[in-house]
């Protein structure tokens, strides 16, 4: 707000931190519709294995994302040692492979785009916030000036973060403990399906 002079965006920040925290296995773009019960089988079979133990919260801090579509999300690294999240991860990108085999078998066609899904390697990595580029660009109405200005603005947020996950978090507290997965849609903003770990 300070970098953009605009104290009354303050019931619609342009920065806020997320208020549920979740680490993001495995992307599915263009699914269709009618292939959610593949889909929530392989969540089923992906909740079978133990809960990851031994993973924590790493130090790298960086903005993620395509800034066309208007935000961009603050992230932190695991730390997978053991590479549980990288087997989870393997485990549901099977389940989905096959899914998609079930379904292209019953309709001819790809239940999702595995390409776009699966188009970056896989990165463990928490969001932490999202910053609205857009509405930074609206409310500064000069491309190169507002592009400036968020450049100072993402590095004002690394460097206030940083400094507050360093003050809080001792190599004993970054410890992450994961009781549930679940399948998040991003369009509607919802998880539509929850499964406990055990």
């Amino acid at each position: 707000q300070t970098e953009i002079g605009d104290a009354k965006n303050e019931q619609y920040p342009t920065f806020f931190f997320k208020r549920r925290q979740a680490i993001t296995i495995y992307y599915v773009n263009d699914m269709y519709d009618n292939g959610k019960d593949l889909l929530f089988s392989g969540l089923e079979k992906a909740a079978q294995l133990p809960a990851p133990k031994h993973i924590a919260i790493g130090s790298e801090l960086r903005f993620f994302g395509d800034e066309k579509k208007g935000m961009i999300d603050l992230v932190t690294t695991i730390d997978d040692h053991d590479k549980e999240l990288e087997g989870l991860n393997n485990l549901i990108k099977e389940a989905m492979h096959q899914a998609n085999q079930q379904y292209q078998q019953k309709h001819q066609k790809n239940l999702y785009d595995i390409a776009k899904s699966e188009q970056f390697p896989f990165l463990p990595h928490l969001s932490l916030g999202h910053l609205r580029i857009n509405s930074i660009k609206e409310l500064i109405k000069d491309e190169i000036k507002a592009d400036k200005v968020i450049k100072r603005i993402k590095q004002r947020i690394i460097k206030a973060v940083s400094q507050a996950l360093e003050d809080l978090l001792t190599p004993e507290n970054r410890k992450i403990s994961i009781d549930k997965i679940g399948i998040y849609d991003l369009q509607k903003r919802v998880y539509i399906k929850e499964q406990e770990l055990f």
